[in-house]
């Protein structure tokens, strides 16, 4: 730094700065010297060229400079301008820039006076003017030992520049006010192949905290858009800014065009840390993260960057990392990571994260939590359509915060997917008019459209023709396969199916004839998942209620010859050996965070679970099993119709929906709602088939599948119609059939619309066990309760009354295990 390039005081010092000569021929001595001691480059480009505006040109050097020295004198504290200097200098350090005054009294004046209120030191020592020196070489050579301390600290002082950290700390995502990256990070999930096999298997690593991922010295992390690579690398970069002893440089490949290497790391050790970059390269564990590697022509640049850097982190798209760097020869020493989707738990976190940056009065329950999660979900829908990425969650959450920041409620879920996809186009260059976005938006459609009656589009054909039909620029087209923002991939597909569906479902709920037909056909096999999903963005593009009515009447018509479930005591007798056998008492002495943990970790497993079985081939023949698909797709696809319309429905459409949804999933209850005859059958079918097997557990096994089974789809239903706005109607639904079985969907669904456990719930949980003598009824009453209370912090006397409703015990090990509210 200081003896490399001139960023110091020489920059300030200008000959009008004083009038005497003598003064300024003996700082110039005093400047030689340090030039010859090697702290100070070339000093000729001190003045001021003819012509040159120089208030601009020493505000320039200002801003440059590491050190300003500032010569007083009974002419310098009479000049305007100088004066402006100084004050622009103590408005400098002010501002947080690391710059060092120093003001060397040349003649007796009263800058004593000046300086009162400024703590800082003059020179030479105890501010004696070098005029009064009898021996005036003395004086500077205290001048000299004076800069050349502060140089030799300002040469060592490491420290990264707030500029740049705040360059680092800048995300997208605004509330009131800006949101800093360090503020909502959470640690990405990585998947790391390693190159040792067991038994013929690569074995694969999850890498989960910043602590694994930097124990290696040689990494390349690769991700999808949006998946966090970038934010990944900015988090790594200001984590380890922090800490002296890791010296860091963070380098976006993007910008890097210069052949000569080491002249790139001077440059970027430059723009982000104080200090001399001669000095901070003899350091040990340096770390360098290379962002944004894309062209196999950096392959000889991170070669020469080993010779410098003990460890190094290179991120790039996965794109590119599958074209050009996956059998890259010359990064086989890298372990090869790729980003996953964040798990349920991440999210909370994330979700916790986001919600302490908001205005909120009230205080964020674990129930409050759930509900944001659930709206989140309900977007997200899995992570094959909108990957469970920090990006997306929070975009989502922005979005309704942007809408109803109290309540997080918004008109249609629609929308966040418009605002994902219009982030996406006017990052991508598209201008913000109307024009261009309806352009996109056009194109997009026909589009999908004509992927969905074609899957083997021709991308170049397509644009062919529909320029014969529609005006669109080629800039525009280029803009929407754009590498980094761009909606479309360089073949012409979506790069998310999320975009897809959307712009088909955008496309179908024009009411064309054509599209009339379409719905009516995936109306009558929404147990295809991509019709699914296609119905459910339609609806979200439309207000039309012909196809709710669809829907729902395929939904009473199938399985319409089974009986809904009312789960009474006939019903549910057979489960009392099974209930009889299962604790009373399932409260624990673990913290709710650690039993959310667990909860969201079998949600991570379920949903896996459900992406395995969707990839298996969907069949048109085996109708029971379709009928079954059919139900619960459309029980999906009613309970986001609730989320999203039923602020213009009518309160009786909104009921006949709860009441379809209700019985259909009832419906699916008694399909196998096996009385014990009818088990004892089942046992011996399997028994033949498996005689090693013991009869007796064989059929306990299927009367415990029968109970997961029915539970699973109440709980279903309950999800479905889970919709604080709405909790008016499912009263109504329930008063209307006052069967047990709408009894536990009334129940649960108050217990999940709950920021925490009240009064009114623990009278409605007394009401039902007063109502309900069914040992059934009873047992799963309590299971449900005692599990919102190990995963939800409620105040200790609801807490207590509630468990002795039940007739449990409430201990002091479960009071003291954090599962209380203040």
């Amino acid at each position: 730094m200081a003896n490399k390039k001139s960023t110091f005081f020489a920059k300030l010092f200008y000959s009008y700065c004083h009038k005497d000569a003598q003064y300024r021929d003996a700082m110039e001595n005093s400047l030689s010297f340090l030039k010859r001691e090697g702290l100070l480059q070339d000093w000729s480009d001190r003045s001021i060229l003819p012509g040159q505006q120089i208030s601009q040109t020493v505000k320039k050097a200002m801003n440059a400079a590491d050190i300003m020295v500032f010569l007083f004198s009974p002419d310098f504290i009479a000049s305007d301008a100088c004066m402006k200097e100084w004050k622009d200098a103590k408005r400098l350090a002010t501002e947080g820039k690391p710059t060092v005054r120093i003001p060397i009294i040349l003649k007796a004046s009263p800058w004593q006076e000046l300086l009162a209120n400024d703590d800082v030191k003059a020179l030479p020592n105890d501010g004696k003017a070098v005029n009064t020196f009898q021996r005036q070489d003395e004086a500077w050579q205290q001048v000299y030992e004076g800069i050349k301390s502060v140089i030799k600290q300002l040469r060592n002082n490491f420290t990264p520049k707030q500029e740049f950290l705040d360059e680092m700390n800048k995300t997208d995502f605004l509330s009131q006010h800006s949101i800093k990256l360090q503020d909502i990070f959470i640690f990405l999930r990585l998947s790391c192949y390693g190159s040792q096999e067991k038994n013929g298997v690569v074995q694969e690593e999850i890498i989960t905290c910043q602590e694994q991922l930097l124990e290696k010295k040689r990494v390349l992390v690769h991700g999808e858009d949006m998946s966090g690579k970038t934010a990944l690398g900015q988090h790594l970069f200001l984590s380890l800014a922090e800490e002296p002893s890791t010296p860091v440089l963070h380098i976006d490949l993007k910008d890097i065009s210069e052949k000569r290497k080491e002249k790139v790391f001077i440059d970027t050790y430059r723009q982000q840390f104080n200090g001399d970059y001669s000095l901070w390269k003899r350091q040990n564990n340096k770390t360098l993260i290379l962002d944004n590697l894309n062209r196999t022509s950096n392959i000889g640049f991170i070669g020469f960057a080993k010779t410098f850097f003990d460890r190094i982190i290179i991120i790039l798209s996965s794109d590119a990392f599958s074209s050009f760097f996956k059998d890259e020869t010359r990064l086989a020493d890298f372990h090869k990571m790729k980003i996953e989707p964040l798990t349920h738990g991440q999210q909370e976190k994330l979700i916790r994260k986001r919600l302490a940056l908001s205005n909120r009065e009230e205080p964020v329950t674990d129930g409050f939590v759930d509900q944001i999660e659930n709206r989140v979900n309900s977007v997200i829908i899995s992570n094959k359509i909108v990957p469970r990425y920090p990006f997306f969650v929070l975009s989502i959450l922005q979005t309704y915060e942007a809408f109803m920041p109290d309540n997080l409620s918004i008109t249609s879920y629609g929308h966040c997917y418009y605002v994902l996809i219009l982030a996406h186009l006017i990052k991508s260059g598209i201008s913000h008019s109307d024009s261009d976005i309806n352009t996109c938006l056009n194109f997009a459609e026909h589009l999908a459209s004509g992927i969905y009656h074609d899957t083997d589009l021709n991308y170049d054909e397509f644009i062919s023709k529909y320029k014969e039909r529609f005006h669109i620029q080629d800039s525009i087209l280029n803009r929407l396969k754009d590498p980094d923002h761009g909606i479309l991939t360089d073949c012409g597909h979506f790069k998310t199916p999320y975009m897809h569906y959307f712009f088909l479902g955008r496309f179908l709920s024009r009411k064309s004839d054509t599209s009339k037909k379409i719905i009516r056909e995936m109306c009558e096999n929404s147990h295809v998942n991509a019709n699914y999903l296609t119905l459910l963005f339609t609806i979200h593009h439309t207000n039309d209620n012909e196809i709710v009515d669809d829907i729902l009447l395929k939904t009473m018509c199938t399985l319409d010859s089974v009986r809904p479930a009312e789960l009474n005591r006939e019903e549910t007798k057979r489960f009392e050996e099974l209930i009889a056998a299962l604790r009373e008492n399932i409260l624990s002495s673990n913290s709710v965070e650690s039993e959310r943990e667990q909860e969201r970790g079998a949600r991570d497993v379920d949903e896996q679970q459900l992406e395995t079985r969707e990839n298996m081939k969907e069949t048109t023949d085996d109708y029971p099993v379709n009928d079954c698909y059919r139900i619960l797709k459309n029980n999906a696809i009613m309970g986001q119709i609730l989320r999203n319309k039923h602020g213009n429905m009518e309160k009786t459409k909104v009921e006949e929906i709860i009441e379809v949804i209700a019985a259909g999933g009832l419906r699916l209850v008694n399909l196998v709602l096996k009385d014990e005859e009818e088990i004892a059958d089942l046992a011996r079918l399997i028994h033949e088939q498996h005689p090693d097997d013991d009869i007796q557990k064989i059929r306990k096994f299927v009367q415990f599948v029968s109970f997961i089974w029915t539970m699973t789809n109440i709980e279903k239903i309950v999800g479905s119609v889970n919709v604080p706005e709405i909790r008016e109607s499912v009263n109504n639904v329930v008063s209307g059939k006052s069967t047990p079985a709408y009894d536990l969907i009334d129940y649960f669904s108050q217990l999940d619309n709950s920021n925490e456990l009240t009064n009114g719930i623990k009278e409605k949980l007394g009401s039902l066990l007063k109502k309900h003598d069914d040992p059934f009824l009873r047992r799963v009453l309590s299971i449900r309760t005692q599990f919102y209370m190990k995963t939800h912090r409620s105040k200790a006397p609801i807490q207590q009354s509630i468990c002795s409703l039940l007739g449990i015990s409430y201990s002091q090990q479960y009071r003291l295990g954090r599962n209380t509210s203040s």
